[in-house]
């Protein structure tokens, strides 16, 4: 996750999802899906599901600063005059390293189910 002025970004394997501050209804705690949810004004919800339930979560309890610092941000923008109504941008981005290190991971795991 990356707080850019009026923007929050989170950033995937695969993809990244780009926020407007504008856009931000509201970011709340899906106990149903067990995780940390930014829902937009369009009614789009993106996850930050990987947040909740880490070990660095249970030591530093980040999935509440993350979520602090994100409330904060949207609160600050919206004083600075933000433009409403842009929407929710998602990237694809492709990386040789990360899928490089993905597949590895994913034939490890292989191997390791099949010698085990």
């Amino acid at each position: 996750m990356v707080l850019r002025p009026g923007e929050i970004v989170r950033f995937g394997v695969w993809r990244h999802v780009v926020v407007p501050c504008s856009s931000v209804r509201r970011l709340h705690r899906e106990s149903f899906r067990g995780g940390l949810v930014l829902e937009t004004r369009a009614g789009e919800d993106v996850d930050f599901y990987w947040f909740d339930g880490s070990l660095w979560d249970g030591f530093y309890d980040f999935s509440a600063v993350c979520a602090d610092a994100m409330s904060a941000h949207v609160r600050s923008a919206g004083t600075r005059g933000a433009t409403p109504g842009t929407a929710v941008e998602r990237r694809f981005t492709w990386s040789i390293g990360a899928d490089t290190m993905a597949l590895g991971a994913f034939v490890c795991a292989v191997v390791a189910l099949v010698a085990g």
